[in-house]
């Protein structure tokens, strides 16, 4: 068959393509994907934890560093000493020894004792001497204007009768030294020594006060300096 003539002026129109006779199937409907919350579970492996997720492993403690054990002490007998046996400090009587002989004390036990009880007696003597230096400064204060003076008589007196000081040391170290009692026996023995013209050193007279010895025997007594 042979393609009709154009008409001039008319623009053919295309040629229609044969139709397929074969049935095409329509697209597929898309299918929604699955709720999260309705998907299958992920298997848990057994220990507990999911697949997606690393164990956690709990941190290893480091157990603090030991001290090392001393090594134990050796095990010394226990020994008391026979009553002569104890070594004594000296000036302790032999006695101490006895004693800590009879109530089984060894040489380290009285040797502890010892020193306690020195110290207890070295407070109490601090004690002591404390108590006397304020009574002794009292009584100083006593004697009222006169008291340098006094006090002044008594450690001359002291001087000229202890040439080599022993006495002085005696009493320093004891404390009575500051005793109201050896302080008036001393001022006393200066005044009847510095009136007697006996008293070598100068004392600091009051005013207008003459010894018994310069009204006897005027100005140039050994008593006036």
């Amino acid at each position: 068959m042979t393609d009709p003539t154009p008409i001039e002026g008319v623009t053919p129109s295309p040629e229609t393509p044969p139709v397929d006779p074969t049935p095409v199937d329509p697209a597929p409907t898309p299918v929604d994907p699955v709720p999260q919350s309705l998907a299958p579970a992920a298997p848990v492996p057994p220990t507990g934890v999911p697949p997606t997720q690393a164990p956690t492993v709990p941190p290893v403690e480091t157990p603090p560093a030991q001290t090392p054990a001393e090594p134990p002490k050796p095990v010394t007998e226990r020994v008391v000493p026979a009553a002569d046996g104890y070594k004594l400090p000296d000036g302790v009587p032999k006695e101490v020894g006895q004693f800590a002989n009879k109530h089984d004390m060894t040489q380290e036990q009285l040797n502890a004792t010892l020193k306690q009880f020195g110290s207890i007696v070295q407070n109490t003597k601090k004690s002591e001497m404390a108590t006397m230096r304020a009574a002794g400064e009292a009584h100083v204060k006593n004697w009222g204007d006169q008291g340098q003076h006094n006090l002044t008589l008594a450690k001359r007196a002291l001087a000229q009768n202890d040439p080599t000081g022993e006495l002085k040391q005696a009493l320093d170290t004891s404390g009575f030294g500051n005793h109201p009692a050896v302080l008036n026996f001393l001022h006393n023995l200066g005044k009847s020594m510095q009136e007697g013209g006996y008293l070598k050193s100068a004392i600091n007279r009051p005013p207008g006060k003459k010894t018994a010895a310069q009204s006897m025997y005027g100005e140039n007594h050994p008593s006036v300096e």
